[in-house]
């Protein structure tokens, strides 16, 4: 039977990032397995700062992204601003790495 509860754990970093990747944390606030789904949200995510649909193949899902924050507490504050939207209020921080540099669009 699994029960609520905390453990220790022990994580084991099995690959870095690439030499010249980009890595910035950014606010989640939704996962569309249909591309118009992400594309319909966008607009509305610009309010709270820079917004991006980035397609991750293990999921096959599009991410909506918001924000473009040097460091967690950077982008948790743009999470507390977003989730004060009661409609967003699941969007939660994301680390985002880029091998090549660039942020996708």
């Amino acid at each position: 039977m699994i029960e609520p509860g905390i453990v220790p754990v022990v994580l084991q970093v099995v690959k870095g990032a690439p030499a010249g990747a980009r890595m910035i944390y950014a606010v989640q606030v939704g996962a569309f397995r249909i591309r118009q789904n992400a594309e319909h949200i966008l607009p509305a995510m610009v309010q709270y700062g820079t917004a991006r649909m980035v397609f991750r193949a293990e999921t096959q899902c599009w991410s909506v992204l918001v924000g473009e924050a040097e460091t967690r507490a950077e982008a948790e504050s743009i999470g507390e601003r977003i989730r004060g939207n009661p409609h967003l209020s699941s969007a939660f921080v994301v680390r985002v790495e880029f091998a090549d540099g660039t942020i996708a669009q």
